[in-house]
């Protein structure tokens, strides 16, 4: 065990001495609780590139930043922190499009009070029962919200998240856990995607009403992330990702989107990332969507 937890160790800290000697950074590279935390299968899980099935492949340097001078920051996080400060783990059932939407759902009917006070929905039920993905790989963004647009989801109560350590759907049930309620599902309006010319504009135009949802390309730094406006900087290509961004706002004059992803609190700051704005980071603002509940 001793031999393992210095392999984790010393491989975690060979990124983050190279990431350490980067020079410009404006983020804090680090080893976070959620990478500390990990033993070495889920290390290599984490750190091995995925089947990828990108919706754009060229995405355009970050040589220079539009500036956005003009923000007015907001912020759903610390405007309704009921609603909004909830955090999930993917675990080894990484599908961030059915989280992305699910956290997306549960959030808004809690800001627009839809619901008394937040509700999780079950990620577990799209996993099951959702044929148009392939359970807990990663499916076509717009898969999601089509599901839950003609069908919807259950409650995490009924339904809870068990695929996190496996990696695996189940069966498709049609009760709750306890094998004597009946399931009730909620649906979702419609969803949006955003295709405007200037999608900076029209995602700053959207966080007004509330949280959005988006598309990123994870690169091996990223999991060092522990604070800061983050740009790729190093590492291979991991992933792509879905995830929720909740707001915007500037620090030391650079603009940022405020992210929720699914690694839990313990990742980032405090389960949130800083993306910069206005160049594309990652691809982060190449697929906004925008949902109604």
């Amino acid at each position: 065990m001793f031999a393992i937890l210095c392999l984790q160790h010393n491989t975690l800290n060979s990124h983050l001495e190279i990431l350490k000697n980067i020079p410009g950074l404006t983020w804090t590279p680090g080893i976070s609780k959620y990478l500390q935390d990990k033993n070495q299968n889920e290390l290599d899980y984490l750190f091995t590139p995925k089947q990828l099935n990108p919706q754009k492949q060229n995405l355009p340097t970050h040589d220079t930043q539009i500036p956005y001078t003009e923000l007015e920051p907001i912020d759903w996080s610390e405007l309704k922190p009921e609603c909004v400060n909830v955090f999930r783990d993917m675990g080894y059932c990484q599908t961030s499009e059915t989280f992305a939407l699910i956290s997306l759902m549960s959030d808004q009917r809690c800001i627009q009070k839809r619901d008394p006070v937040r509700i999780s929905y079950s990620e577990q039920y799209l996993i099951n029962c959702n044929n148009y993905q392939n359970g807990c790989e990663r499916s076509t963004t717009y898969m999601v919200p089509t599901y839950l647009i003609n069908y919807g989801t259950t409650f995490e109560n009924c339904t809870s998240f068990k695929s996190g350590s496996t990696g695996k759907k189940m069966q498709c049930a049609r009760i709750c856990d306890d094998n004597i309620t009946q399931l009730k599902l909620n649906k979702i309006i419609n969803s949006t995607q955003m295709r405007v010319k200037d999608k900076v504009y029209s995602m700053k135009q959207s966080l007004k009403s509330a949280p959005i949802s988006a598309q990123f390309i994870l690169y091996e730094d990223f999991m060092f992330y522990t604070g800061g406006i983050y740009q790729h900087s190093y590492g291979k290509l991991l992933s792509y990702h879905s995830c929720e961004i909740v707001g915007y706002g500037q620090e030391n004059g650079v603009a940022y989107w405020k992210v929720k992803f699914y690694f839990g609190p313990d990742f980032g700051e405090n389960g949130y990332i800083k993306f910069i704005m206005g160049q594309n980071e990652c691809g982060i603002e190449d697929y906004p969507l925008f949902i109604k509940v």
